[in-house]
């Protein structure tokens, strides 16, 4: 057992999103095995760039609106819902146009922008 302190960052413009977000890395992981853990908040409109997860990715709606799509599907989630995202598959999410969003990102296997 062990405990992991969160760091938190500033909201910062991140090369992948198209507003600033702000993570605060709860837990880091060792790949591919452990799960890599984060709050993120997104301010309004700031949608990722596509990208995959090569061990899939959940992500928990703590507060607010988030916008995702994948390939074929799009989804608007409000708190409380979760959004899975199977291993290798192309997605993007991020706030909605009126709404930041305050995420839980659970991920395996780090990040491949495209």
């Amino acid at each position: 057992m062990h405990v992991s302190r969160g760091s938190t960052a500033g909201s910062t413009p991140h090369p992948h999103f198209s507003a600033p977000v702000r993570s605060s890395r709860l837990a880091a992981a060792a790949p591919p095995h452990e799960v890599d853990v984060a709050e993120v908040r997104c301010e309004p409109r700031a949608m990722s760039d596509y990208h995959r997860h090569p061990g899939g990715q959940i992500l928990y709606v703590i507060a607010g609106r988030m916008l995702a799509a994948g390939s074929e599907d799009q989804f608007a989630l409000q708190a409380g819902d979760v959004l899975v995202t199977e291993p290798g598959e192309a997605h993007r999410h991020g706030a909605a146009e009126d709404s930041g969003v305050r995420l839980l990102a659970m991920t395996w296997g780090g990040t491949e922008w495209e």
